[in-house]
């Protein structure tokens, strides 16, 4: 909601990126996405999707509270070798007469509770906690302390058909945003002092994920505080600076026959290079294909095996009603990475990557991404996307950031017009200078236009063609209002206040160079977030109804909006030919819980046949790309 807009943030993040075209949302899993299949399962003749097994199987990853070595269901539907939680235990079976602690221990090294039962006769905690009471635990950034094998205190599992069930702490309310005084700034977060410890190692989010913020107008701030809070954790950067989520699970290692699998030493980015808007390649300055990867979260992959979303079978049989729970800080992103030509910068965040080889399909016109014949490269990451939980918010908070350069705080990726595209001529030079993803003086009218025959040099991997000029169509990402939105540029501002006081990040983090773009989230879930439901403003109300027309010229303002923070929120390097408002402007209006075709889009928008049944998990189209590639 626009209140008062520091003048120090119209400028700090000029965003980027404008839709010349409306076109077919594509789901953002490319055609090219190929999971690699080897050897290995889920527990050799008993899995911990499917607890009847017996035998010496390898589980999925001690961290999530299932054993390694053992079968997921030998001994009397215990999770573990011998009927205990974790490599190591040994004694009582979860839920089955038997304790998670008693004699035994919920994780290797590391008891839950050790002493305490989980189940009867006792607590989870009782005599010990997953805190203190487990040695040799390690914090896990986003759920707590664990000992190594257990499962943190607050996910304490519940038995359920064999394996060790999520439950949520409850939900806390946060309490409304504080007015503004006479002659005052906006401040966001209110109380300045919550970022003092985020650096130089960003705590993990509270129990709760984050307390439920109040509806529209009051909360917002907290959803932008939360969506920082998240994007440090998900970078915080290691001795060598490598961010935490590159760590973190793919869909190759959280489902069928790879699962439980370590992530790669070195990257493996296979989400393609092809986006939204009819496969259309985004082509840098330089001639290269902006590559991207996605990646979940402990707590995400914890939610799909607890919930035996692991294959093809269970996320089809999975309830219509089931839902993220909100409190356990689920998380997925995704990235866009540029290749660096020449020597690695040292403003952004940076890796070795392995990305597939491209070639140009003649029949089609469509590039091809080999994930089978890798090569190594040099990436920078220019954006992402940080897509959360927070306490009553399992629709997902759909939080955008990208790269900005130092000296000015403003965005480098792409240019933003000076008002809303009704305002903007066609042949109006978007803006003087280069930025990566946009070559200067480049018009409006030849923006954001997909390449309709790419040219590919096979030997250097890179385009012939001319490089894609991206600029941002809204460029305040909300429909009435060409301004940033208040809370946005306060949190950014408090942000870049923070970045610049003591103790200051090391020399490896990279984080102090990237901005907030906006987010947007379900104003009241409660009331909208259902099975079978649109979740975007324009398709939720009729066309020409009071609510509608109110919204047209009120835009995330007016008072019947379902959806909170910016109504027109795209990423200028994920989202850049579907940002027109006739198109898919925002993440809601591809991500919701009605049925989905092939392309992980709404069937009602687009072309038989059904892929998903109508159902919550829908919001995420990762479910949407297993059942695509029928990965068993």
């Amino acid at each position: 909601m626009s209140r008062r807009l520091l003048p120090s943030m119209r400028l700090s993040i000029c965003l980027g990126g404008l839709a010349a075209f409306a076109a077919a949302c594509i789901d953002p899993f490319p055609l090219d996405t190929k999971p690699q299949q080897s050897a290995g399962s889920i527990g050799s003749g008993g899995s911990a999707t499917n607890p009847v097994g017996s035998g010496g199987g390898s589980a999925t990853d001690a961290s999530l509270g299932v054993a390694t070595g053992g079968s997921a269901g030998a001994g009397g539907g215990a999770v573990g070798s011998g009927g205990a939680v974790g490599s190591g235990g040994s004694g009582g079976a979860v839920g089955s007469g038997g304790a998670a602690g008693s004699g035994g221990s919920m994780g290797s090294g590391g008891a839950v509770g050790s002493g305490g039962s989980m189940g009867s006769g006792g607590s989870v905690g009782t005599g010990g906690s997953a805190n203190t009471g487990g040695a040799g635990g390690t914090p896990i950034p986003d759920a707590g302390q664990t000992g190594a094998g257990g499962i943190a205190v607050k996910e304490a599992g519940v038995e359920s058909g064999g394996i060790v069930m999520l439950q949520a702490p409850p939900i806390v309310e946060c309490p409304p945003d504080p007015p503004i005084p006479d002659g005052g700034e906006l401040t966001c977060p209110f109380d300045p002092t919550v970022m003092n410890n985020w650096f130089p190692v960003t705590p993990p989010m509270d129990a709760n994920g984050g307390c439920h913020p109040q509806p529209h107008p009051s909360g917002e701030c907290r959803f932008y505080e939360f969506s920082w809070h998240e994007f440090l954790i998900a970078n915080q950067p290691d001795a060598q600076g490598k961010s935490a989520f590159l760590s973190w699970n793919t869909i190759e290692n959280t489902f069928g026959a790879r699962a439980g699998q370590p992530s790669p030493a070195i990257p493996v980015l296979t989400a393609g290079v092809t986006q939204a808007g009819g496969r259309q390649v985004v082509i840098d300055q330089n001639g290269n294909a902006i590559y991207y990867s996605m990646h979940m979260n402990p707590a995400f992959v914890r939610f799909v095996q607890a919930s035996q979303l692991t294959t093809v079978s269970g996320i089809l049989a999975a309830d219509p009603n089931l839902e993220f729970p909100s409190t356990l800080a689920m998380v997925e992103t995704k990235e866009a990475w540029m290749i660096v030509n020449g020597a690695a910068p040292t403003n952004f965040i940076t890796t070795q990557a392995m990305v597939p080889t491209l070639s140009i399909d003649p029949a089609t016109n469509q590039v091809v991404a080999d994930d089978n014949n890798l090569r190594q490269v040099t990436v920078q990451l220019i954006a992402q996307h940080i897509v959360h939980t927070i306490g009553g918010h399992p629709e997902f908070i759909w939080a955008s950031f990208q790269h900005v350069t130092a000296a000015t705080g403003v965005s480098d990726v792409a240019p933003s017009p000076a008002d809303l595209p009704a305002a903007v001529p066609a042949n109006t030079a978007v803006s003087p200078l280069r930025h990566l993803l946009y070559a200067a003086n480049t018009t409006v009218a030849n923006s954001n236009r997909g390449v309709l025959t790419p040219l590919l040099n096979a030997a250097t991997q890179a385009f012939t063609t001319a490089p894609t000029s991206i600029y941002r169509v809204f460029p305040g990402s909300k429909s009435a209002d060409p301004a940033i939105d208040d809370d946005v540029a306060a949190t950014n501002d408090s942000l870049t206040t923070r970045f610049a006081a003591n103790p200051r990040p090391g020399p490896l983090d990279r984080r102090p160079n990237y901005r907030l773009v906006g987010a947007i989230w379900q104003d009241q879930p409660g009331v909208t977030f259902k099975v079978n439901a649109a979740l975007d403003n324009e398709h939720h109300f009729a066309a020409g109804s009071p609510q509608a027309m109110d919204i047209l010229v009120n835009g995330s303002d007016s008072t019947f909006t379902i959806t909170g923070g910016e109504d027109r929120l795209s990423s200028t390097a994920m989202e850049s030919f579907t940002q027109a408002g006739a198109s898919f402007p925002n993440c809601f209006t591809c991500h919701d819980t009605q049925a989905t075709a092939n392309n992980g889009t709404p069937l009602v928008r687009s072309q038989p046949p059904q892929l998903l049944k109508p159902g919550k998990i829908n919001v995420s189209h990762i479910f949407n790309e297993v059942v695509r590639l029928n990965i068993q």
